[in-house]
């Protein structure tokens, strides 16, 4: 019988705690592919040994007998990676022969990094407030096609000529940046040749080894980043990232045809929080949201920066759960919700009297809506380590229970704290 492969994908903003969900599943599979996005995401991974924080590493890399793949659709910075490295090593974790890096993935630079401060800062009012890892310079140079790639870096000559060119096209933008330095190409060479050892021997043909991979009925999981609001085609545009966080971006992201995604999990957390500028109708301005902030530890594991919280919004779960073929939801941090009163749920928004419980996603709609509640309930027995459905409180079921009925998607799994082994099964 083959093997069914899976695909994690978060259906917020982020932060739906996707590192704890993949590291868990990961323990099943042979292969982890990650297709998109960069150092801008953040997955925290508790196990029995230490606390993990991954930024470009796919989670599957703290289990020892896992591949793990960074993807065509990913933007690598190379000294975030080795330092990475270096931190997972000190920690015991062996990566060499087991992480690879697709050929045309492109690279994140420090003139990347100086361009997006600089954009940034242009106009306070209308920032995106972005982690300032280089993103969105590094997508869009892909994008115009000046942008250097990780196989590039392996003979000297061809790097040199794609740097000049770089350089040359992005001279206005490095002029306004105000660093001689950014724009002398031999320093550039000279810092991206530190690498090309290590990169040369994780370089690898990714739709090749996965293709062969799934012939020798080897398991796959695809690992998101981000979450699916911050898609750039389908998100809350302009407040997005820069690559397809949702379903799309898997297949561009890695090469492979529709298929072989198998079963899609969306992670939801039990509340809603968002990083950064944009609109948020249930966003809780108040001791709620404090309380969940602190409760929920939420603090973004990239920047440090405190994310807003508000209630769990399912017209929004509800269309991105569609968008990209969720098969079942894994909710996270139910334990966050304990000792409340009572919980609001959003189930659709009213829009000049319209009322929307599929609503679209653009900045302009959603900055106008007023969010139509359903409240339930709240529960006072704790729920945090709890492993069995059976055990949960009444009231933390019907939570559950009303999730699935709004959405029409089932509840398959249930997170009820950080290590590995606070989670419910009810697949």
């Amino acid at each position: 019988m083959k093997k069914r492969n899976l695909t994690i994908l978060g259906l917020q903003w982020g932060d739906e705690g996707k590192g704890k969900v993949v590291d868990y599943f990961a323990a099943g599979v042979d292969i982890v592919v990650r297709f998109g996005g960069g150092a801008n995401a953040g997955h925290t991974v508790v196990n029995e040994n230490d606390k993990f924080i991954l930024h470009l590493l796919p989670s599957g890399i703290l289990h020892p007998k896992v591949k793990c793949y960074m993807g065509g659709g990913m933007v690598v910075d190379l000294l975030d990676l080795f330092k990475e490295l270096e931190e997972i090593k000190a920690k015991g974790i062996k990566y060499e022969k087991r992480l690879f890096i697709d050929h045309t993935t492109h690279l994140v630079l420090p003139q990347h990094k100086a361009i997006e401060k600089y954009i940034e800062s242009l106009n306070k009012s209308s920032s995106i407030n972005t982690t300032m890892k280089g993103i969105g310079p590094t997508y869009s140079d892909k994008a115009n096609r000046i942008g250097i790639i990780a196989s590039d870096i392996i003979e000297e000559k061809h790097l040199l000529d794609r740097i000049a060119n770089f350089i040359l096209k992005r001279s206005l933008d490095l002029v306004a940046v105000n660093d001689k330095s950014l724009k002398i190409p031999r320093n550039l060479l000279e810092y991206l040749k530190k690498y090309s050892p290590q990169v040369r021997d994780m370089l690898v043909d990714t739709p090749f080894e996965l293709r062969k991979a799934i012939k020798e009925n080897k398991r796959i999981l695809f690992e998101g980043a981000q979450g699916s609001l911050l898609d750039i085609d389908l998100g809350t545009y302009p407040y997005v990232t820069s690559s397809n966080t949702t379903i799309g971006g898997l297949f561009t992201g890695t090469g492979m045809p529709p298929g072989v995604q198998g079963e899609v999990l969306g992670v939801v957390k039990a509340y809603t929080t968002r990083v950064g500028n944009g609109p948020f109708p249930t966003e809780l301005d108040n001791d709620i949201g404090e309380n969940l902030r602190e409760k929920g530890g939420e603090y973004g594991a990239t920047t440090g920066r405190s994310r807003r919280t508000g209630w769990l919004d399912l017209a929004l779960v509800k269309r991105t759960a569609y968008m990209s073929g969720v098969s079942k939801l894994i909710v996270t941090k139910l334990d966050v919700l304990d000792g409340l009163d009572e919980i609001k749920i959003c189930i659709g928004y009213y829009y000049n009297s319209k009322l929307y419980d599929f609503p679209p996603l653009y900045s302009s709609f959603m900055e106008k809506v007023e969010p139509l509640y359903h409240t339930v309930k709240g529960w006072k027995k704790p729920t945090a380590g709890i492993t069995d459905f059976d055990q949960l409180p009444d009231e933390a079921k019907h939570y559950i229970n009303f999730i699935e009925k709004n959405t029409e998607v089932p509840v398959g799994y249930i997170s009820t704290g950080s290590d590995r082994k606070d989670f419910i099964e009810i697949a």
